[in-house]
C-alpha cells in the first residue's frame, strides 16, 4: 500500500508539473499550439467513446470540419497574433482603468470577467445581422460532437469581430493571465459539444453542461437564442436567457446548410446576408439588415 501510494503521489507531482509547464508555455504566447493540442486530443477521445458504445460517426463531416478547422487556424496563427492581441496589449498598457493582480484574486476576477464577456459576445453575435452571418458557420452543422467546437470561419478575423473582449484589458486584466483564462475557457467550451456526455446532476444548475450547451445548438423554436454562456450558468439565469434540455435538440440552422462543404461552411451566412442585402430597399432598411437580429 505505501509503494503504491508513493507511485501515485509520483504520478500527481508528474501531471502537476506537466499542468503549469502548459500554463506558463501559454502564458508566454503558445496558445494555439496547445488550443491545438488540447482541441484534437478531446477529438481523439470521444471518438474512441463512438466506438466503444458503437454509435455511428460521420466520418465525411468530421473531414470536413478538420480541413475547415486547420484553414482557421492558420488564419488565426497571423491574425490573432498581429491584430486582436496587438490591440489588446495596446489597451492595457495605455487605457486601463485599474490594474488587475497578478494574485489568485486576480486570476479569479479575470476568469469571471472573461466569462461574463463571453457571454456578452456570444449574445450579440446572436443578435446582430452582421454578426450573425459570420457566427452562422458555428451552428451549420447537423451534428454535435467536440469537433464542431472550433468550427468557425477566416471571416471572424482572429476575434477583431469581437470587441467586447477589449473590457477585459479596459479593466486591467493582464495579458498574460488573460491567455490562461482564455485558454481554461475554450477548453470547457469544447468539452460542451458532445452528446456522449448525457447530464451531470447538481452541475446542471451552475455550469454550461454539454447538456446546457446541446439546447444551445437545438433549431427548436424553444432553444432558439438560449444558453449563450460559456463556462457559468449565471449569466443566462440573470439575464433571461436559460433553458433546461427538455427534448433531443435538432441540430443546425432553422434554414439548414444545403452542403457540408469547407466553402460553404466559411461563406453561406456572409452569402445569406449579401441576398438580403440586395432584396432590401433603402440605406435605413439595409441598415436594418446589418445591426438588427436576424429573422427581424
Amino acid at each position: 500500500m505505501c509503494l503504491l501510494a508513493v507511485e501515485f503521489g509520483s504520478v500527481g507531482d508528474t501531471l502537476n508539473e506537466i499542468a503549469l509547464g502548459v500554463i506558463r508555455s501559454i502564458s508566454k504566447g503558445n496558445y494555439l499550439l496547445h488550443s491545438a493540442i488540447l482541441y484534437f486530443g478531446f477529438i481523439f477521445l470521444e471518438w474512441i467513446a463512438y466506438v466503444k458504445l458503437r454509435k455511428s460517426y460521420n466520418y465525411k463531416e468530421a473531414g470536413t470540419n478538420i480541413l475547415n478547422q486547420l484553414i482557421v487556424e492558420i488564419g488565426n496563427a497571423v491574425i490573432v497574433g498581429t491584430g486582436f492581441f496587438v490591440i489588446y496589449i495596446y489597451v492595457y498598457n495605455n487605457m486601463r482603468l485599474i490594474t488587475l493582480s497578478t494574485s489568485v484574486a486576480g486570476f479569479l476576477i479575470t476568469f469571471l470577467l472573461n466569462d461574463f464577456v463571453h457571454y456578452v459576445d456570444h449574445r450579440m453575435q446572436h443578435r446582430i445581422g452582421l454578426l450573425w452571418a459570420i457566427h452562422t458557420a458555428h451552428h451549420s452543422s447537423q451534428e454535435m460532437n467536440v469537433l464542431i467546437a472550433n468550427r468557425g470561419t477566416l471571416l471572424q478575423l482572429g476575434m477583431l469581430t469581437a470587441p467586447a473582449y477589449l473590457i477585459l484589458p479596459l479593466c486591467g486584466a493582464n495579458p498574460q493571465i488573460f491567455l490562461v483564462v482564455f485558454f481554461l475557457g475554450n477548453a470547457w467550451g469544447i468539452l460542451s459539444h458532445t452528446e456522449i456526455i448525457k447530464r451531470l446532476g447538481l452541475l446542471e444548475n451552475v455550469l454550461i453542461t454539454p447538456s446546457n450547451h446541446r439546447v444551445h445548438h437545438g433549431n427548436q423554436k424553444h432553444y432558439l437564442d438560449k444558453n449563450y454562456g460559456q463556462v457559468l450558468l449565471i449569466w443566462d439565469k440573470l439575464f433571461g436567457t436559460y433553458q433546461r434540455e427538455t427534448e433531443p435538440p435538432i441540430y443546425g440552422l432553422v434554414d439548414q446548410l444545403e452542403k457540408q462543404t469547407v466553402w460553404n461552411i466559411q461563406t453561406a451566412g456572409l452569402q445569406r446576408l449579401l441576398k438580403n442585402l440586395r432584396a432590401t430597399k433603402g440605406l435605413s432598411a439595409k441598415l436594418r439588415v446589418l445591426i438588427a437580429p436576424p429573422g427581424s
